[in-house]
């Protein structure tokens, strides 16, 4: 399910620059995502289709998309660039962590919306 939400993810941005998903995504690196989506929140249909949205990038989870990767590339670097890898992959966990808090919570706002 998480795949086939990403790859659903992937192909909208990949089709239209534009579209809601990628608004959704860039709102996210702001400072006030509710402010930067404000535009889109006018419409019931909007809210609903960003709260949508959001699941689906809370789904996508960091391990589906880098555990393969990892498994190939410990097949052919050394053991320093491993460890390297490592660090960078808990690195962007914990980044993850940190987005999808954000996520929760811009949420949780659109939800209280009336």
């Amino acid at each position: 399910m998480q795949i086939t939400n990403a790859v659903k993810l992937l192909v909208e941005l990949e089709n239209d620059p534009n579209s809601l998903t990628d608004i959704v995504l860039k709102s996210l690196l702001t400072d006030d995502p509710l402010k930067e989506l404000e535009p889109e929140l006018q419409t019931e249909g909007h809210r609903a289709r960003i709260l949508s949205v959001i699941q689906i990038i809370d789904e996508i989870k960091i391990e589906s998309i880098l555990s393969p990767i990892s498994e190939e590339l410990s097949k052919v670097l050394t053991s320093t660039e491993i460890l390297t890898m490592t660090k960078a992959k808990e690195n962007v966990e914990i980044e993850m962590v940190e987005a999808r808090k954000r996520i929760k919570d811009l949420a949780s706002k659109i939800k209280n919306i009336r």
